[in-house]
């Protein structure tokens, strides 16, 4: 039997408090890396890129050689798929398109400042939480007070 709390439960909530901060400063930070995500991409599209999503389909067969293909990144229209070696892949792309895995690792990820009375192993995990596919913007609207659009939006 676990013994009741000496705490009241105004107390209980205030405890709470420090994770919903760091929940809306993880959102802010995804805000930001958003931004300048677009920003990057919107820059590459005025010069004429094309983003594209470049990607292996497949496991690689005893032969070595993985079916892969590249995708529009807006529209998810395919433009050109194949089967090479693994490592021959990105020979598929053009010099008019742009790979979003190279501007995600372009933009790199914002810190974010360590929240008094969150453990660093539980930011971690809250982060974990938040960039899960599984935990519903509505989830995180609920848990931090804001509305499921702004989540959204921070969540991009």
């Amino acid at each position: 039997m676990v013994a009741p709390s000496s705490r009241s439960e105004k107390e209980d909530i205030a405890a709470v408090e420090p994770t919903r901060r760091h929940v809306e400063k993880l959102l802010h930070a995804q805000a930001r890396d958003n931004a300048a995500r677009d920003a990057r991409i919107a820059a590459l599209e005025a010069e004429g890129y094309r983003i594209v999503a470049v990607g292996q389909v497949g496991a690689c067969g005893e032969d070595g050689k993985a079916f892969w293909e590249v995708r529009d990144w807006r529209t998810d229209e395919l433009l050109a798929s194949g089967r090479s070696e693994a490592r021959n892949t990105f020979s598929a792309t053009r010099d008019e398109w742009w790979d979003i895995g190279r501007i995600w690792a372009d933009v790199a990820p914002g810190e974010v400042e360590p929240t008094e009375g969150v453990p660093p192993s539980l930011a971690e995990t809250l982060a974990d939480w938040l960039s899960l596919a599984s935990t519903s913007d509505e989830e995180v609207a609920e848990y931090v007070g804001w509305s499921v659009e702004q989540v959204k939006r921070s969540r991009g």
